[in-house]
């Protein structure tokens, strides 16, 4: 040890040393023994053998060879780093176990550094260098269970070591020893102890990354050997991972961190635990649906509702949050209505389990070592097999779904009155909230993935629904998850739910009546409301013809509110009518939806104005004259006007609205593409995959023959732009479509 490491002459291990070599000289020397000898010889042999003793040492020398400017382990050292006690003595440097009772909180990036981090900084570069020697590796794939064991103890609740140090050195076990690493996490029984107390400061950086590293090892490429050589140690890993219900534990922490993470610490907050965990989870099921074990883990999300079940009731604001079995209290425990960022999160993740099951294959893109950019294959999704009971187990909390919708606007609605919310074009009274969108996706998604629940929807959701459409009509966001309902809805073919829009909810009426054609301005919108005799006493108040006069100069009055709004709205409101023509276009005669559109008078009236304002719309320019477009290159070599990036000349057939044109295709409305994937028109059964790719070749057709995307786009979603007049500007023309263009309607 000294002749490698020149550690000092008047170092204690010297005196040790000596005192060893005149033990065993006085040994050697003696000729008779006498008893006061022996009893002398059993002291001292004692006191070798005791175990204080040596570990007193052993820290010694090692933190004498940390303090050296490049510590290494050479090949002299590996006979000493490999004596019992040696490799765990070196490792509480880097865990810091009971380092220190004065210290309470572990040091973040930004604090002052001790000389003990310093010391544990030198023993994870000794045991991670870049380009380990040869010694070094002899040494780390003997003893890498041994330090993955002492590695996790730095996630005890008496250390105060750096999570940074523990993941670069479980980096390197794992892209190095990966069979090693989860041998020594299983072998002695302690996996859920160093898990769950993993799970406990998951809101620290970087544990959400050493989990996900750890759990999908993705280190290691799947082609590797290594890869193949560690299946056999991480399926039994993946085993007790399951049976520990590992999924079920990150939820735990999702909804109800106070009880199951660490939030003393004054750095990560309780909602951090929550936001990460809710991150972890997501990428986990991302991960783990793409690799044939990771089904192992993804089966509690089919076999039992508890994980989906916890996830709905923060998500709709239950007060008391489900016992899944008796024994299990770490889900319930939440006194009050979880606040709106763990609502937030645990929406997101059912929202994603139920995209993420939706299709049986993931298309995912495989890199090359050669430079070749990477290709694109289609894997088997693990998630699908779970598909139909994550649907069911979702549908079965319809009703608190729903019911959270429904008494939105009275539980959150302000305790104090507070000012509108101003944008820069127009202000809400009270914001929609991403929560309330996250819910009503949750609804939507769940209405695309079984075609039964639409039926379930009461009048009064469709009402409220209905009138959101209006109430928020820059929310561009719930417009486009209004019509996605609606055209599941439409293309569902269920008379049912049909029958509640249509007749319970007057949502043909709706359209009509809130319609605004291009040609209507603010002083026919007025006239209009001034002759019927309904909607003058409503807005009116009582009071005679002067008081629309006197609405007119005004902002914020209801009847510019009302005009503003059904304007902001005209895109949603085309596009829903627009689909209901469509689908009308392409019904049986017996169906209910035909019937009943055929017998109504106001869709008739309203159908050519429809129309008409369809064709205004998918127009060239929307029939806005412009003169001439300067091309050609400037003298910086440039465009001379950029407007050219968005006008392109017509094409033909671009006006036409009816089934199997471009238009249609943008609504949704592919040719011989059935909604339901199950049956063909003739209701003959075809094989999923033959449909699956009709689907696909339909699509790649379609877009073959778009040629300019973009232009086509800044055309048709100009529609909410409205009253543009022949002596604006060609540069307000172009700040109108790229807006336009931004905010097209779905």
């Amino acid at each position: 040890m000294q002749d490698i490491y020149n550690l000092g002459d008047d170092s204690d291990s010297d005196e040790d040393d000596d005192e060893e070599i005149d033990i065993v000289s006085s040994v050697s020397k003696t000729t008779s023994w006498q008893p006061q000898d022996i009893e002398k010889l059993k002291e001292q042999t004692n006191e070798l053998l005791d175990s204080k003793w040596k570990e007193t040492r052993n820290r010694h020398l090692l933190q004498k060879m940390l303090e050296l400017d490049q510590p290494t382990i050479t090949a002299k050292m590996v006979d000493f780093v490999l004596q019992e006690g040696v490799c765990v003595c070196l490792m509480n440097f880097i865990t810091q176990v009971h380092a220190s009772k004065s210290v309470v909180v572990r040091p973040g990036p930004g604090d002052e550094q001790t000389d003990a981090m310093k010391l544990a900084y030198r023993a994870v570069v000794l045991l991670s260098p870049e380009n380990p020697s040869d010694s070094l590796s002899a040494f780390l794939g003997k003893k890498a269970a041994v330090i993955t064991k002492e590695l996790f103890e730095i996630f005890s609740s008496d250390s105060i070591g750096s999570f940074y140090h523990a993941y670069r050195i479980l980096e390197c076990l794992l892209r190095c020893y990966p069979a090693e690493v989860y041998e020594g996490l299983c072998s002695d029984g302690r996996l859920n102890e160093r898990i769950n107390n993993m799970l406990s400061h998951i809101g620290f950086s970087p544990v959400c990354e050493l989990t996900i590293m750890l759990v999908a090892l993705t280190p290691i490429a799947r082609s590797s050997q290594l890869y193949a050589i560690s299946t056999k140690n991480r399926w039994m890993f993946l085993e007790k991972l399951s049976e520990y219900n590992f999924l079920l534990k990150i939820v735990s922490v999702i909804v109800n961190p106070e009880m199951n993470c660490n939030t003393t610490s004054p750095a990560v907050k309780a909602d951090q635990h929550s936001s990460v965990a809710s991150q972890l989870f997501q990428e986990l099921v991302e991960k783990l649906s793409l690799e044939e074990s990771g089904e192992i883990l993804l089966q509690c999300l089919g076999q039992n509702s508890a994980v989906l079940d916890a996830l709905v009731d923060a998500a709709v604001g239950k007060s008391t949050l489900q016992n899944l079995r008796s024994g299990e209290s770490d889900l319930a425990g939440s006194e009050s209505r979880p606040e709106e960022p763990f609502r937030r999160s645990c929406t997101r993740l059912v929202c994603f389990l139920l995209r993420r099951a939706a299709e049986s294959e993931i298309m995912c893109f495989v890199a090359h070592n050669n430079g070749t950019p990477p290709t694109a294959t289609f894997v088997q999704n693990r998630l699908y097999p779970m598909r139909e009971m994550i649907v069911t187990y979702v549908r079965n909390r319809l009703e608190d779904i729903t019911g959270a919708l429904i008494t939105y606007d009275a539980k959150h609605a302000p305790s104090t009155a507070i000012e509108k919310v101003k944008y820069s074009s127009y202000e809400v009274n009270h914001p929609f909230t991403s929560l309330r969108a996250l819910i009503v996706e949750m609804m939507v998604l769940l209405i695309e993935s079984d075609e039964t629940v639409a039926a379930l929807l009461s009048a009064e959701m469709w009402k409220l629904l209905v009138s959101w459409a209006i109430k928020y009509p820059h929310n561009n966001i719930y417009h486009a998850l209004f019509y996605r309902l609606i055209f599941a809805v439409l293309r569902q073919g269920q008379e049912d739910p049909q029958r509640v829009l249509f007749r319970k909810a007057k949502f043909l009426s709706f359209l009509i009546d809130n319609f605004l054609p291009f040609s209507t301005s603010y002083d026919d919108f007025v006239a209009s409301q001034s002759s019927s005799s309904s909607s003058s006493k409503s807005l009116r108040n009582g009071d005679d013809g002067e008081s629309y006069r006197s609405l007119k100069s005004e902002k914020g009055t209801p009847l510019y509110d009302s005009y503003i709004n059904r304007l902001a709205a005209r895109g949603l409101i085309m596009n829903c009518a627009n689909a209901i023509r469509l689908q009308v276009s392409c019904q049986p005669a017996a169906s209910f939806l035909l019937s009943f559109i055929s017998t109504s008078k106001k869709w008739q009236d309203f159908l050519p104005i429809l129309t008409e304002a369809t064709e205004i719309q998918m127009s060239f320019g929307m029939g806005i004259k412009i003169s001439t477009v300067e091309t050609g290159k400037n003298q910086h070599g440039g465009e001379k006007s950029m407007l050219n990036m968005f006008i392109s000349e017509p094409k033909p057939n671009d006006d036409v609205v009816d089934q199997d044109s471009r238009f249609a295709k943008s609504l949704g409305f592919y040719e011989d593409a059935p909604w339901n994937l199950n049956y063909h028109a003739n209701s003959e059964r075809i094989d999923s995959k033959q449909l699956e790719g009709m689907l696909m070749e339909e699509r790649l057709s379609y877009d073959e023959n778009e040629e300019d995307n973009h232009a086509q786009r800044s055309t048709s979603s100009i529609s909410s732009i409205s009253n543009l007049s022949d002596t604006q500007s060609l540069e307000d023309l172009m700040s109108a479509v790229v807006l336009s263009d931004s905010n097209s309607s779905p």
